[in-house]
């Protein structure tokens, strides 16, 4: 008989196990290759193939016991009430503000206003000609607000946020893993 030893451990970002291992023995051996098996296989990026593998060896000499035999509580949605009740802060949940875009649409209308005041100064026109320029900018601006809700205004926004600020690039096409936890008791 071998030594009972609990062993907690993270295969991958997106699988997180806890088995019993048996040491000195060839079946907790194989275990841990088994475990190492489905470490590669999500390493490479397919989980068809790692999810494969876990059913496959389910409950097998030397495969995985009980993974995914625990009971599933079914998904719903939750009021503040339950969430308070249950001390979640609900503002952990909503996205982090990013004042990124604020800071560029500032300078993008700073630089407006000085380019504008340039050109008034270059080209010399007159009051009237800079009045109509500005109601067919203030004509468009509303259009934009109205009929497409500042879609147009945003899309020049946001390509000109990836151009220019990388942290803005970056904070967008961050892509989080989504994470598979598994658990895993053997009795």
């Amino acid at each position: 008989m071998g030594t009972v030893v609990y062993y907690t451990g993270l295969v991958s970002p997106r699988l997180r196990f806890c088995s019993k291992k048996i040491v000195g023995s060839s079946v907790g051996v194989q275990r841990q290759q088994v475990l190492e098996q489905v470490d590669n296989e999500l390493s490479k990026g397919d989980e068809r193939a790692a999810l494969s593998l876990v059913k496959d060896l389910q409950g097998k000499p030397g495969g995985l016991r009980c993974f995914g035999a625990g009971r599933q509580i079914p998904q719903r949605l939750y009021t503040l009430d339950e969430l308070k009740l249950n001390g979640i802060e609900t503002r952990s949940l909503l996205s982090p503000v990013d004042a990124t875009l604020g800071a560029i649409e500032r300078t993008l209308q700073l630089a407006g206003v000085a380019g504008g005041l340039a050109t008034w100064n270059a080209f010399g026109f007159s009051p009237q000609q800079i009045l109509l320029f500005s109601l067919g900018l203030l004509f468009l601006w509303t259009l934009d607000s109205v009929s497409f809700n500042g879609g147009l205004g945003s899309l020049v926004l946001d390509t000109i946020g990836h151009t220019f600020s990388q942290k803005y690039h970056n904070r967008v096409i961050q892509v989080r893993p989504l994470s598979l936890i598994l658990v895993h008791t053997d009795i």
